[in-house]
């Protein structure tokens, strides 16, 4: 029971633990923390973490975010996400634990060493068995004997025990969870009736002064935008695009190493039968050629089951991947339904039959002539592009403004004079068409910004930008914009007797008059709602906030007012229904709440116990001698083309 529960409490608050050991053999990738000596990085008490440990952890977990963002997720991005602090303190949480344990005399028994170590799946061999002379070759691989390794299980079983009397604490009263859960999951009806502003005709026509006192409150709304005159230059592979000349021997090189590009490769539907002894693997060859059927005698002399000895559809190169180049020679030279003759590997032998065969395409260089070229040109201007930024970031570095480093790369600026943010000049034209994906970098700089290289998101485009000057807004003549003003002081009129419509509206529904009379009465709508519920009316916005707020805050039957969420006017709203609903009814949507709490609370215990064990420990951590490690990926990093 510690494991399914240890695995639960790691993944919740992002330590390592017991994870970090089973992780590291499962990708065999890490090697052990007790071989691993080297510069001290941090201290816990009694406990160190070294240089060498902290390395192999960090590099785990840039792998780890490799996996969630991409394969360009590398140390620098890890580095700028601080990822080096968040692995350095979580070891020295580990190794806090590790203090605790052996301060309280914790110590995993043979017994549970024994059994996590049969049940890690690095130890298996093919039939799914532990193996000892694996499990004892994989951790020779990391330099460890079998006596350290489990020494260090014993110790990750140790810290579980603590993990794990903690965890046990987090006890949630089944009161709690049924308040809880009839809070979230409670429904609503509601009948609405609105009140709309725009539909609000006697407010009159404002006089002079009227307009000049609403025009001063609000001269921002009646402002010209910010403009500014900005000029780019913009590197982009078409500026590279030119007519190339190939070799046919240069082609023939290209064609022969795209073959896959331009080629469908034959593949072929395979099963296999995996197995320990040759006299197995002779013995179903020789009862297949003699007319019985594959998938039968190798159920039985194998063990395995139909399905587990479908290898589905191949190519002879995942044929060579995954098994060998004899194996792969062997299952494409056989007929339809045909069988090879037993394969050897280092642990077992194969069989293979052949049960269906799809033939390939193969093109010509003649007929991918064309294809080839223009790949190849492309290419070629790509690799020219990033040669011109590499030799626009060095003028750069020697102070060149932006007028040189255009003469230098031969590339022509585009210069935009008085353009808004949208690309428009005053009268809105649009007068910045080229450099409308490069205005946001342009409206975001100023004219003290050191010039930079920034890259067009999916695409092989860079750009700089200079800001040549700015020209804040300012607000239009009154007398260039009166019949705005005009319309501006209507609407806000209408808004404020729209509220005040509501407000009777509101007093005569308490009052007993029927929502429906008082929707014909102002000229509104009135409708009822379908049932929301709360817990998903506020995540995922099924009503506007304001009326979910007022919907889930009133008694059933009572009344209330908000303003319309499209901004015309406001809206009488009365609660018609309120349903509870019964735990009995969703067990599942229950018993998640209640897992979803201790899990929370157990969290909260953990972080306890962590800051009462710390406090008594002296932490100390060199975060200068990691600094070191990354001071040629933080440079590389700080440079100018982001």
């Amino acid at each position: 029971m510690a494991k399914p529960f240890y695995k639960k409490i790691t993944s919740v608050l992002g330590f390592f633990l017991f994870a970090l050991l089973i992780a590291s053999f499962a990708f065999f990738g890490a090697g052990s923390l007790l071989t691993q000596q080297g510069t001290v990085v941090a201290t816990v008490g009694d406990q160190t973490v070294t240089l060498p440990e902290f390395s192999t952890t960090f590099q785990s977990e840039v792998a780890r975010y490799r996996e969630q963002f991409g394969p360009e997720f590398d140390t620098q991005q890890a580095l700028l996400f601080g990822l080096d602090k968040v692995v350095i303190n979580q070891m020295v949480q580990r190794a806090s634990l590790d203090q605790e344990v052996e301060d309280l005399g914790l110590l995993g028994s043979s017994v549970e060493v024994r059994t996590i170590i049969r049940d890690m799946e690095a130890f298996h061999d093919i039939s799914g068995n532990f193996s000892d002379l694996l499990y004892r070759q994989r951790i020779a691989n990391f330099g460890l004997t079998a006596e350290e390794f489990e020494t260090t299980v014993r110790v990750d079983i140790a810290r579980n025990q603590l993990v794990k009397a903690v965890a046990e604490t987090a006890i949630i009263p089944q009161a709690l969870v049924t308040t809880l859960y009839n809070y979230r999951k409670e429904s609503r009806r509601a009948k609405i009736v609105t009140i709309p502003a725009s539909t609000i005709s006697d407010i009159g026509v404002a006089d002079a002064e009227t307009l000049q006192t609403f025009y001063d409150l609000n001269k921002n709304s009646f402002a010209a935008p910010e403009f500014r005159d900005l000029t780019f230059l913009v590197v982009d592979t078409a500026l590279f695009a030119k007519e190339q000349e190939f070799t046919e021997e240069e082609l023939q090189v290209e064609y022969d190493f795209r073959f896959e590009e331009f080629n469908i490769a034959e593949s072929r539907i395979v099963e296999v039968a995996v197995l320990k002894e040759e006299n197995q693997a002779r013995e179903l060859f020789d009862r297949v050629q003699g007319g019985e059927d594959f998938i039968a005698v190798a159920v039985e002399i194998s063990g395995f089951t139909a399905d587990e000895l479908v290898l589905g559809e191949q190519t002879k190169s995942q044929i060579i991947d995954n098994y060998s180049a004899v194996a792969a020679e062997r299952v494409f030279s056989v007929a339809l339904d045909g069988v090879t003759q037993p394969t050897q590997s280092l642990i077992s032998w194969q069989v293979f039959h052949v049960s269906g065969i799809t033939e390939g395409l193969e093109r010509p260089l003649e007929d991918v002539r064309g294809e080839l070229i223009q790949l190849l040109a492309e290419e070629q201007g790509i690799d020219d592009l990033y040669n011109a930024l590499a030799a626009i970031d060095d003028e750069i570095a020697s102070g060149s403004n932006l007028e040189e480093i255009s003469v230098a790369a031969g590339i022509p600026l585009i210069h935009v004079p008085a353009t808004s943010n949208l690309g428009q000049d005053i009268d809105g034209n649009l007068i910045a068409e080229r450099a409308l994906p490069y205005l946001a970098m342009g409206f975001s700089n100023n004219s003290e910004t050191p010039l930079e290289l920034y890259p067009v998101e999916d695409r092989d485009v860079f750009y700089m930008v200079v800001v040549n000057g700015i020209t804040p807004p300012m607000p239009f003549p009154l007398e260039q914009v009166t019949d705005r003003v005009q319309l501006g002081w209507r609407a806000q009129q209408q808004l404020a007797k729209s509220r005040e419509y509501a407000n009777q509206a509101l007093a005569a529904a308490k009052a007993g008059t029927a929502l429906e009379v008082l929707a014909e009465t102002y000229g509104g709508i009135y409708f009822e709602t379908e049932a929301f519920r709360r817990d998903r009316v506020f995540t995922q916005r099924e009503l506007a906030p304001g009326i979910a707020r007022l919907m889930f805050s009133l008694e059933e039957g009572a009344f209330g007012v908000e303003a319309d969420a499209r901004g015309d006017g406001y809206l009488i709203l009365q609660v018609s229904e309120i349903k509870i609903e019964d735990p009995a009814n969703d067990q599942f949507e229950y018993l998640a709440l209640l897992t979803n709490l201790q899990v929370e609370l157990q969290n909260d215990l953990f972080i306890q116990l962590q800051a009462a064990i710390q406090k008594d420990l002296d932490i100390v951590i060199y975060q200068n001698l990691i600094d070191v490690v990354f001071d040629s990926d933080r440079q590389v990093g700080a440079g100018r083309i982001r």
